[in-house]
């Protein structure tokens, strides 16, 4: 009987965290100095200095998600105004933040959003990582610029598998062409989710994760 209690407990958990809202348990720390974590609410908040590869700010979700029916929602929190600063969003076969010099360490989907310097809106610039392409692979056509919602708005993200490839959107919005370059990089329809940013300038960047579905 109690192990029963326990299970159905442990069931509840994982529902409610799904329904209600993300933990800070449910994401590794990307290990760099001045990388902070902290949970608000239901949601997960993130801010810190640094420029890659030797600081980025942010998160990876210690579990694999679905990248055939995924969406997230998140807010950009903070801009910089500087001359190389961009937030990320990846999807990797593999459970590892993106490498461009180390394809190995996992492949996938690699999304830069770099805003303007008034912060109203960013160019979002998709990517392929590979060992075929030995780096990123960027999309031919250009890159659409989103107008994004104001600072600390929280906005949807996502990404459907379809037999042709697969569709990114923000708010439903469809961003570039379809991913066709992606087939096959996610054997078992299974990928690691992680979210980051940086600025070259080592200026403090912020950003908050609400929810993750897939």
């Amino acid at each position: 009987m109690k192990k029963n209690i326990l299970i159905m407990i442990g069931m509840l958990g994982f529902c409610l965290t799904g329904v209600f809202g993300l933990s800070i348990d449910d994401f590794e720390k990307l290990d760099f100095p001045g990388n902070v974590v902290t949970q608000v609410g239901s949601a997960v908040n993130v801010t810190g200095t640094g420029y890659y590869p030797q600081g980025v700010t942010g998160v990876l979700k210690k579990e694999a998600v679905s990248p055939k029916n995924f969406e997230f929602e998140v807010s950009i929190d903070r801009v910089t105004g500087g001359s190389d600063t961009w937030y990320s969003f990846c999807l990797m076969n593999k459970k590892a933040f993106f490498d461009i010099n180390d394809a190995s360490r996992g492949e996938g989907l690699v999304v830069l959003m770099r805003p303007t310097r008034s912060g109203s809106s960013f160019t979002v610039q998709p990517h392929l990582l590979s060992l075929e392409t030995n780096g990123f692979f960027e999309q031919k056509s250009n890159y659409p610029l989103f107008i994004l919602p104001p600072l600390g708005t929280k906005f949807k993200v996502s990404l459907q598998k379809s037999s042709d490839g697969y569709t990114l959107t923000i708010n439903g919005v469809q961003i570039a062409d379809k991913l066709e370059w992606l087939k096959g990089l996610y054997p078992n329809d299974k990928a690691w989710f992680s979210f980051s940013a940086c600025d070259m300038a080592k200026k403090r960047l912020r950003f908050t994760l609400y929810s993750i579905k897939g």
